[in-house]
């Protein structure tokens, strides 16, 4: 096992809790140890066996001579046990006796990978059918999840942990016979618990070796679904339906995803700890010399039962009143306890970034960066209890601009053949326009109301359709207000009720809008910035125009403006003090002037500087001036500068005079 064991929190003052950060992985060395180094791990069983005991011993370090006869005893025992049943240790015996007679060969041990029969239903697995001896090259002998041991390369090799001699590799006090462990493709039996009363389980007993081994046991299965994710990354494809309509024309578009749910404000906020000495757990270990510790699975299934049934008494007793929703949270604190937070309405609660710029993060990376397992929350998710609950339902409704919904399809798929996909044309958001169409009482509900009285069904195509029974919340994804157009649609979203198509949604008072933005602006639900603009201009009397630019580039970062554009077109004279005179200076031309628009190019280059350096941009805002890159280019060349440093407004008037002193001639 390779992963970060921590320590820190067993200071002998609580309970023990075995806990492991970051990635696990699980390495096996070579054969023999490098030469001048000690054997360890296998190589005990293969290299000096004559000392086996005192090696063995040694792993512990010092002691006092009753101690190590003590030791010795158990020791030897163990290892008769295992010398005599383990065929994973018969096939390194193997080893050793071809050492003894052949010491100059170089081989290999190849632990087999696969079996013929289910080992669980079958007699226990022998040496030759778990391992094989290979000299020279492996040649084709080999299958993808063997095993492969070299003689002697002085270092650990990764391996596979749905090999199915890993665990008892790993735990052969644990799997003494040599059992085998989870392997892919294992057959599936259903077992009733009560067909083997009182049996008596190792594992179960191991006390501090147990909780080790739940928590290598999750770690094999959470590694094998990150592994599917990471190995399907170049497979997956997702994109919007418009930008494929138009790659079919050889034009690419980018598409926004848009982002999550929010729950609204509880009325109770409740707490359950779990407690170690509970009287069910006292009773369940009282012919035991067992700790609450020891059996981190029923302190699980225990907490479970007494979660339910808290959950069962406050919604059918109805101690805080009726209940309809609820949300409860399991975590697992650093010192393995589980704790509940749950989340109690009385009623149904009020409806409530990153650009795709931004570079790739390997989320997989990130996750095990910062996470931990202990023994409690393995168990727990092996049993694959609830860690997030809700009650009601709640149905996620996801909604996107037009043809900006989301495709998903394969790597060898053709781009026609995506398209003329109904269910890729149809999405959760586009349906809910077409039930308008069809049910003439759905026109009276909102989006976010829809789901308490239809259901959206996968079929083909996909639709709406009636709700039968059962009741759920509708809850529309969040969007930020630098989401633009996609921001003010989800505004609209609490507002209209039945359209039928794209347009509907933008029409107020029979006067359909040419944008999201402008119908929420015409319906009264975004502010006209006016006090925004008066802050700017009672600061353009104390504060220079840099100052300024930066307030205006900090009201476009915090998305306070509901027009940005507005409050530019109003404010931009007093944004551009100061710029003349600084290029002015920069150029050494008192005389140089510039007209309106190239001093607005140089404000709001200075504004996209500032944005730039926070992470954001101009062109992040639909509706706002970007800085003509062609005129800036030019504004840093002092000679072109000063060939275009003239003034307008004097011109005409030069002109007026220089002509009437022309002459006939």
């Amino acid at each position: 096992m390779g992963g970060k064991i921590g320590n820190s929190i067993n200071r002998g003052n609580a309970p023990y809790t075995f806990r492991l950060g970051g990635e696990n992985y699980h390495s096996i060395g070579s054969l023999l140890p490098l030469d001048g180094n000690k054997p360890q791990f296998s190589q005990l069983y293969i290299y000096d066996t004559e000392n086996e005991i005192s090696n063995r011993q040694r792993v512990f370090g010092e002691s006092s001579s009753d101690a190590d006869n003590y030791e010795n005893y158990i020791i030897n025992y163990l290892k008769e046990m295992l010398d005599s049943q383990n065929p994973l240790v018969h096939a390194y015996h193997m080893v050793r006796d071809t050492f003894k007679e052949n010491p100059q060969i170089d081989f290999k041990l190849r632990i087999v990978g696969t079996r013929k029969y289910d080992a669980r239903t079958y007699n226990l697995p022998t040496a030759s059918e778990v391992a094989a001896l290979i000299v020279g090259d492996i040649g084709d002998a080999m299958e993808k999840r063997d095993i492969i041991v070299n003689s002697s390369s002085g270092g650990l090799r990764q391996i596979s942990e749905l090999h199915p001699s890993y665990t008892p590799l790993q735990f052969p006090l644990l799997y003494p016979f040599g059992e085998d462990g989870y392997k892919v493709d294992i057959p599936h039996r259903n077992v009733d618990p009560s067909s083997r009363p009182n049996q008596f389980s190792l594992p179960l007993n191991e006390r501090r070796l147990f909780q080790q081994l739940l928590v290598d046991k999750y770690t094999m299965v959470e590694s094998q679904r990150l592994h599917f994710i990471r190995g399907k990354q170049s497979e997956l494809r997702s994109d919007t339906y418009e930008s494929l309509e138009t790659l079919r024309r050889q034009e690419i578009q980018m598409f926004q995803h848009l982002g999550s749910v929010g729950y609204g404000y509880p009325d109770f906020f409740l707490t359950i700890t779990c407690n170690p000495g509970w009287p069910e757990v006292k009773r369940f270990l009282k012919d035991t010399n067992l700790n609450s510790e020891d059996r981190p699975d029923i302190l699980c299934r225990i907490f479970k039962m007494k979660l339910d049934s808290m959950i069962k008494l406050l919604k059918d007793k109805a101690l805080f009143g009726k209940i309809k929703t609820a949300v409860y949270t399991n975590e697992f604190q650093k010192h393995g306890c589980l704790e509940n937070i749950c989340f109690w309405t009385r009623e149904i609660v009020q409806n409530n970034t990153a650009d795709n710029e931004d570079p790739q993060v390997d989320e997989i990376k990130a996750f095990y960066d910062c996470r931990y397992l202990s023994a409690c929350e393995a168990a727990w998710r092996i049993f694959a209890f609830d860690v997030h609950y809700r009650v009601s339902a709640v149905t996620i409704l996801p909604f996107h601009l037009p043809g900006q919904q989301q495709v998903i399809y394969g790597p060898e798929e053709d781009i026609e053949d995506v398209l003329t996909k109904t269910s890729n044309s149809v999405s959760m958001f586009t349906g809910w326009m077409e039930a308008n169409r069809n049910y003439e009482h759905a026109r009276r509900l909102s989006y976010a109301e829809f789901p308490t009285q239809f259901v959206w069904k996968k079929t083909s195509p996909p639709k709406w359709v009636e709700r039968q029974s059962g009741f759920a919340i509708g809850r529309i994804h969040v969007v930020p207000a630098s989401f633009d157009e996609a921001y003010y649609l989800r505004i609209l979203l609490n507002k209209v009720k039945g359209p039928k198509c794209f347009e509907d949604i933008r029409k107020v008072y029979g006067f359909v809008c040419d944008s999201f933005r402008d119908a929420c602006y015409r319906r009264g639900l975004l502010d006209d910035d006016k006090e925004y603009i008066e802050a700017i201009e009672e600061a353009s009397h104390t504060a220079n125009g840099y100052y300024l630019r930066n307030l205006f580039a900090t009201m476009l970062i915090t998305s306070s403006l509901s027009r940005p554009d507005y409050v530019w077109d109003n404010t931009w004279q007093f944004l551009v003090d100061g710029i003349l005179y600084h290029q002015q200076k920069k150029h050494k031309n008192p005389g140089l002037s510039l007209g309106d628009e190239q001093l607005k190019n140089l404000a709001l280059l200075q504004i996209e500087e500032f944005l730039v350096s926070n992470y954001s941009s101009l062109r992040r805002f639909s509706h706002m001036p970007f800085p003509d890159q062609e005129f800036v280019s030019t504004s840093m060349n002092p000679l072109m500068m000063e060939e275009l440093s003239y003034d307008k407004d004097s011109l005409p008037n030069d002109f007026k005079l220089l002509y009437t002193s022309l002459t006939d001639e």
